[in-house]
């Protein structure tokens, strides 16, 4: 009789630990998906008179280039985007270009935390400098397929 218990425990286990690898897979496919749905909204709200930078970041803070692909939707979209990687600080700790230091701005997105599978904790924003930028946490939900932005949690300026 102690046997049967312990295999429906070991079996529970199992199917939770497979529940657990797929919502981890999910997540992060859908992750650049959400990030670039976070930062599509703040490129809409950007200054046309700076170089625009794109950067995302990881659930573990680790900043990164976009993909190609990523950049290149931004273009298609008419937002004359480049990867961060391309920009540089100037003596001033302003964001420049790294070849003509013309001024810029970095955009950035990236997940803070899954609520659930739907709903997610969004960190976007921009750097022009030092202490120069801002940053909004908004929760983002997925609807009719696609993410979008349904509260503002809170807006950093500094």
């Amino acid at each position: 009789m102690k046997a049967r218990p312990t295999l429906l425990l070991l079996a529970l286990a199992v199917a939770g630990g497979c529940t657990t690898a797929a919502t981890r897979q999910y997540r992060a496919a859908e992750e650049g998906k959400v990030s670039e749905a976070a930062l599509l909204y703040e490129l809409t709200l950007r200054d046309t008179n700076r170089l625009v930078f794109v950067s995302l970041f990881d659930s573990q803070n680790r900043v990164f280039d976009p993909p190609d692909n990523f950049v290149e939707r931004l273009q298609a979209a008419g937002i004359p985007a480049r990867k961060a990687s391309q920009s540089s600080r100037d003596v001033h700790t302003r964001v420049v270009d790294k070849f003509t230091g013309e001024p810029g701005i970095i955009y950035s997105a990236g997940v803070l935390r899954w609520i659930n599978n739907t709903k997610v904790v969004v960190r976007r924003g921009c750097d022009v400098a030092n202490l120069a930028g801002g940053a909004t946490d908004c929760v983002m939900e997925m609807k009719d397929g696609k993410w979008q932005e349904t509260k503002t949690e809170r807006s950093v300026i500094y």
